[in-house]
């Protein structure tokens, strides 16, 4: 049907999608055993509650961009303090410098 009319099936849709939220929609849809994932934006992401209970994200102070998060390594090491203090974003300038000068 929705190969066949669209413009009509987005008419349905869309304004039902509108008045719910994303968690809404992905309840409902799990609900009827329907395949179904809310596609995040970055603010989102960095905001969930599952990314801030697994303490994903790391705020550094970036030498040249200030403060920013950044996602923690993927594992931590014994003998490292797994904080990530060490920003791996360094600006073009800073890359260009650091490949020249070795």
């Amino acid at each position: 049907m929705a190969e066949d009319y669209p413009d009509e099936v987005n008419a349905l849709i869309i304004p039902w999608m509108m008045a719910r939220t994303k968690e809404e929609i992905m309840k409902l849809c799990q609900d009827k055993r329907v395949p179904c994932v809310p596609i995040y934006d970055i603010a989102e992401v960095v905001n969930h509650r599952q990314i801030k209970a697994m303490d994903f994200f790391v705020e550094l102070d970036h030498p040249e961009a200030g403060k920013l998060k950044y996602a923690k390594g993927p594992c931590t090491f014994e003998k490292t303090d797994g904080n990530g203090r060490h920003p791996r974003l360094y600006s073009a300038r800073t890359t260009k410098k650091s490949i020249v000068n070795n």
